[in-house]
């Protein structure tokens, strides 16, 4: 089975090296590696240059994830796309036990597997990481309106699923989730239980920026809810969108913006909480009493 690895990576010189050895390393290789640098300005374009010949090298001016994975997705000529970031690495069987899964099970379109948390050093902190959820296994479009819980560099694709699907340019940090959403709709997803990927955590994870999540999580519902005739799942991502509104009138509320605060607040409507209500009223309080009684 050809596969096209897509790695985008901006500013990545601490840990791109791994990454690709990584790939390198897969006993199924890869048919291609397109590298996507999007506007480093460290020591990541020396490192590409090194790999002259092993890489299909893209360089262009920075203009985020999501937009530098679909330029790699244009020019991908794999039967199988999987996707890697820069700062994770990969087990040395994860594309051969994906490829394996996939002729054994014909009718899924994705395959993804578990992973485990390193830290900046490469130390494996968490064998099996589990985000909270289930996996997505099977028609999985309910299981994934209610969270992600994929990682996106244990995701690997046919090809003729993504026909011509790319990520939106407007869920920065989420743009994954909406895309596998879209996915689910129309395929059958797999699952691999094994930490195939080991995913980096450290200080610039997008996924640590808790207020802007929470923001791209509400204009994925909001993608949802444009697009989705069915009651039930328009149902279940009304109240997915409750949720991160909610959360992010909490976060503005604990830093001191009541304004911003009591506009979420509101988009709640009829589905305020004693615990929304409560928040409201406090959010009426002067600043410094506000913070007297609760900072």
């Amino acid at each position: 089975m050809n596969i096209s690895v897509i790695i985008p990576v901006h500013n990545g010189a601490a840990y791109l090296q791994a990454a690709l050895d990584s790939v390198f390393a897969q006993t199924h290789p890869a048919t291609e590696v397109i590298v996507v640098d999007d506007g480093s300005t460290d020591a990541t374009p020396d490192i590409l240059r090194r790999h002259a010949g092993r890489i299909v090298l893209l360089s262009q001016e920075q203009r985020g994830l999501a937009a530098t994975r679909n330029r790699a997705l244009d020019v991908a000529q794999g039967e199988l796309v999987s996707f890697l970031d820069a700062d994770d690495i990969w087990q040395a069987d994860k594309l051969e036990r994906q490829v394996e899964h996939l002729r054994a099970h014909p009718e899924h379109m994705v395959v993804h597997t578990a992973a485990g948390y390193i830290d900046t050093a490469g130390t494996l902190t968490t064998p099996m990481a589990q985000r909270p959820g289930p996996r997505p296994n099977g028609w999985a479009y309910r299981t994934l309106l209610e969270r992600n819980t994929i990682f996106v560099s244990s995701v690997a694709i046919r090809r003729r699923a993504l026909d011509d699907m790319r990520f939106v340019l407007d869920a920065t940090g989420c743009e994954d989730w909406e895309l596998w959403l879209r996915l689910a709709k129309q395929h059958q997803f797999g699952y691999v239980d094994a930490p195939l990927v080991h995913y980096r955590i450290h200080g610039s994870n997008m996924s640590r920026q808790r207020e802007s999540m929470c923001r791209m999580r509400v204009k994925v519902m909001d993608h949802v809810l444009n697009d989705e005739t069915r009651w039930s799942y328009r149902w279940m991502a009304r109240r997915s969108r409750r949720s991160h509104v909610r959360e992010l009138a909490q976060i503005c509320c604990e830093q001191g913006r009541f304004d911003d605060a009591r506009v979420y607040t509101r988009q709640l409507g009829v589905f305020l909480t004693r615990g929304d209500v409560r928040r409201l009223c406090l959010c009426y309080l002067p600043s410094g009493m506000y913070q007297a009684l609760f900072g």
